[in-house]
């Protein structure tokens, strides 16, 4: 006896909605991979942007708020060596050769000192050392000084290295390992480091030509003055200074480092822009805003993701 068993597959039109079927799944699958993948790029590049923003100030902000903090003397101008001593100066062959200006490294009696972006060649007070190609045009400069907040003792001291023992009535700046500990003090006068820093922004960086970075110039050991790049794709840096102009301590206005108003003002605060960028470009996204700040207003229109941060910064060492 023969059993015939007929067998069937799918008809034409079943395999076409079937395959109809599986490239619309297939299709919604991929689209909602590309848009997952493009959120998470966004959200990275931003939050880098926005980490590294908050990073310039979590740089600067501390060195504002300690500007003209010099150990347990108060008043500056009681401490040896420094720039304008007309006793006791500091000796000419110890400068950096590198250094800004004339008397610039042991200059302390100038806590903050600053140049507007319209400073440029032999008006910039700082090109000696930051000449006009270094600097990314439009940008400011900040220079902050003070002592380190930690002290430093003598058996930790870094050989040709700026430092500043100091007691409530005087103090002196030495190098150590050129100079000796300043006699004249007890074994429990502190010894701090001396801290000057230029923040500025350069044009190029270690990412690339062509991607601006924030630098800081600082002392190191020789003396020297040393570039230390601190956030690639920072675009701009802007400083006003905070004026009190009826002495009660707080600030009445806000002006450009090089504004009259600065001039011989008491300057009780610092307010500082950031601007940054991400180091590549996005060619699905165009930047059309406009960032209104400073004495600033910019419309980039460009392909970069950016960031503008602010902060106001008050000085905790009195008043210039």
């Amino acid at each position: 006896m023969n059993n015939t068993h007929s067998q069937s597959g799918f008809s034409l039109v079943e395999l076409l909605v079937a395959m109809a079927i599986g490239v619309v799944l297939v299709g919604g699958a991929l689209t909602v991979h590309i848009q997952s993948h493009e959120a998470h790029t966004f959200a990275e590049r931003m939050a880098r942007i926005q980490e590294n923003g908050r990073f310039a100030f979590d740089v600067i902000g501390p060195d504002v708020r300690l500007a003209g903090y010099w150990g347990r003397t108060e008043k500056p101008a009681s401490i040896s060596r420094r720039t304008g001593d007309p006793i006791n100066p500091m000796p000419a062959a110890m400068a950096p050769n590198n250094d800004c200006y004339a008397g610039y490294w042991t200059n302390i009696t100038v806590r903050i000192e600053a140049a507007n972006d319209d400073q440029v060649g032999i008006d910039n007070p700082f090109d000696t050392c930051i000449p006009t190609a270094s600097r990314l045009g439009g940008t400011d400069i900040l220079v902050v000084r003070h002592a380190a907040a930690t002290p430093t003792a003598v058996a930790d001291l870094i050989p040709n290295q700026l430092y500043l023992i100091s007691n409530a009535m005087s103090g002196e700046l030495f190098v150590a390992g050129q100079q000796p500990v300043p006699p004249g003090y007890n074994p429990t006068d502190v010894i701090h480091q001396v801290m000057t820093n230029l923040y500025f922004i350069s044009p190029n960086s270690s990412a690339g030509n062509g991607i601006p970075a924030l630098n800081r110039l600082q002392m190191v050991p020789g003396p020297e003055l040393a570039i230390q790049e601190l956030i690639p794709g920072a675009e701009d840096f802007q400083v006003q200074v905070g004026v009190d102009s009826d002495a009660d301590g707080s600030v009445n206005s806000y002006v450009s480092p090089n504004s009259p108003l600065a001039a011989g003002a008491s300057v009780v605060a610092a307010r500082a822009w950031v601007r940054i960028r991400g180091e590549r470009v996005d060619l699905d996204f165009t930047d059309t805003a406009t960032y209104d700040y400073a004495d600033r207003q910019v419309q980039p229109n460009d392909n970069f993701r950016r960031m503008l941060m602010s902060k106001t910064l008050r000085f905790r060492n009195g008043s210039i």
